[in-house]
């Protein structure tokens, strides 16, 4: 969202339209938010956190593009090539846009159940997909309702889009291009301060994940508990 701020402002804009001001977004409105379905198809495809699926194996001896595949071998795909194949997704596959999922009008195309490869396929399909479609589902809703994401003031240097890094097995993004970066998020709908603080009296604060310690979760707080990124977060009312 930092990097495409027209996606945020346009996500934005569906979302006080559906949801309005005075609730935080549900699963109810799901399918009345396509272009937040959307953002997170493109986020899936756009950056493959696994690059390379689960083995399979052949189960007998088949023949792909006049290559002899015998019975038994270990065949792993490329989903990352497989989710930046121009054929399939057009020649912006280096470009986040969530539009390549939606219709002239605005609506969800009717292609397949995940319209990328990022979960795998077949048999051995991850079977948390569903879980992983709609948790993100709720979160990028919650969060672009609630807040405005931007750069921090006095930020060192653009944000780059590229800065990622394949491990072979894993990519995630590079510690080095972020250290000294803060990510500022605005508050943008009042009743969400309520919520926040109605939430940290029931449960007493957030744990950091580094330290286990227990951080008191108020509006205005530096939160810095990702093992990866170490990222601060500024929440500002």
């Amino acid at each position: 969202m930092v990097a495409y701020p027209d996606v945020q402002r346009r996500a934005q804009k569906e979302l006080d339209t559906v949801i309005g001001h005075s609730r935080t977004p549900t699963f109810a409105e799901f399918d009345h938010l396509p272009y937040i379905q959307a953002i997170v198809k493109e986020s899936i495809r756009w950056r493959t956190i696994l690059p390379y699926g689960i083995p399979h194996c052949a189960s007998q001896d088949d023949w792909y593009d006049g290559m002899f595949i015998p019975k038994g071998t270990i065949c792993i795909a490329n989903l990352h090539a497989m989710n930046h194949d121009p054929r399939v997704f057009g020649s912006d596959t280096a470009q986040f846009n969530p539009d390549r999922y939606l219709d002239a009008t605005g609506t969800m195309k009717a292609t397949s159940s995940d319209d990328h490869y990022t979960f795998g396929f077949g048999r051995r399909i991850c079977v948390g997909r569903h879980v992983a479609n709609n948790t993100l589902f709720i979160n990028a809703a919650v969060l672009l309702w609630a807040a405005n994401i931007t750069r921090a003031k006095d930020d060192v240097g653009p944000l780059d889009v590229e800065g990622f890094v394949d491990s072979g097995m894993v990519m995630y993004v590079i510690l080095s291009l972020l250290e000294g970066h803060t990510i500022k998020m605005n508050i943008r709908q009042p009743s969400y301060s309520i919520w926040l603080r109605d939430r940290a009296e029931i449960y007493g604060g957030i744990a950091d994940t580094v330290t286990g310690e227990r951080t008191p979760f108020a509006v205005r707080q530096h939160i810095e508990n990702s093992m990866l990124l170490r990222i601060r977060l500024q929440v500002v009312h």
